[in-house]
């Protein structure tokens, strides 16, 4: 009997332990979108609020395209964004990379009647967040690259240099 006691206690304490853990990220809110500039100059866009996506041409300017992302789409993204708490970063990098062909993200996030907007530059030593911004943006923009609406525009022609 002291032995079944036993056990009970520590499976109780381990339980008790683990419940200790990262809170549960709350179900994605309603009002949950985001704008995304990125890439050479902020040039290439991902706008939820408008379900737009501006792609950059480089030697032919832009083109525009309504594409939306899919609900299963909107909350992976809302999740990384959560893990991150990307409500609560403060980035404002003024630092420039190489002149005039600069590659900032800059996000505007809306959810919960809240918003947060920040900006970084990519091309300048890079924290670890600023690591894991970059992985989601290029999550979020392979997520678009799929879209057959995305896949009907232009290819770019040329480069920067």
């Amino acid at each position: 009997m002291k032995y079944i006691l036993f056990v009970l206690i520590c499976i109780n304490l381990v339980g008790c332990a683990s419940s200790d853990s990262k809170e549960p990220i709350p179900p994605m809110p309603e009002d949950f979108n985001f704008k995304l500039k990125y890439g050479v100059n902020s040039i290439q866009e991902i706008d939820t609020f408008n379900d737009r996506v501006l792609k950059d041409l480089v030697e032919y300017g832009t083109v525009e395209a309504s594409i939306s992302l899919q609900k299963e789409e909107m909350e992976s993204i809302y999740k990384q964004m959560m893990a991150l708490d990307i409500m609560e970063i403060e980035l404002q990098d003024d630092s420039s990379g190489n002149g005039e062909l600069d590659a900032i993200s800059k996000w505007h996030i809306e959810m919960n009647g809240t918003t947060n907007s920040f900006y970084y530059n990519t091309l300048s030593e890079t924290s670890q967040l600023e690591i894991e911004l970059f992985e989601l943006e290029k999550t979020i923009h392979k997520m678009i690259e799929e879209k057959p609406e995305y896949k009907e525009l232009p290819e770019a022609s040329g480069g920067y240099e």
